[in-house]
């Protein structure tokens, strides 16, 4: 995975939304290796209280199928905050 060409004074910031804690570190490590600024939640849940805390993030990355509140809810949310940040689902 290359990092992004984009030039910006930071580096770009990705929300891991994982249940599963060894598959989220896996993600983690390798966004990390690349270069990213690397945010986790356990949960949809945990993440939308994140971005409702004023968390700043240029991408999420979220497992599909999680317990409270799973990928495609967590989307619905986001979209309703009106963010436009980029979801990329994953499912491990």
């Amino acid at each position: 995975m290359a990092a992004p060409s984009r030039i910006t004074s930071r580096s770009p910031t990705v929300l891991v939304v994982e249940d599963t804690v060894v598959v989220r570190t896996m993600v983690l490590r390798a966004l990390e290796n690349e270069g990213y600024t690397v945010r986790e939640a356990g949960d949809g849940a945990e993440a939308l209280a994140l971005l409702t805390q004023g968390s700043q993030v240029d991408i999420i990355v979220a497992d599909l199928r999680m317990p409270r509140m799973d990928g495609r809810q967590l989307a619905a949310e986001v979209r309703k905050l009106s963010l436009a940040v980029p979801i990329l689902f994953i499912s491990g």
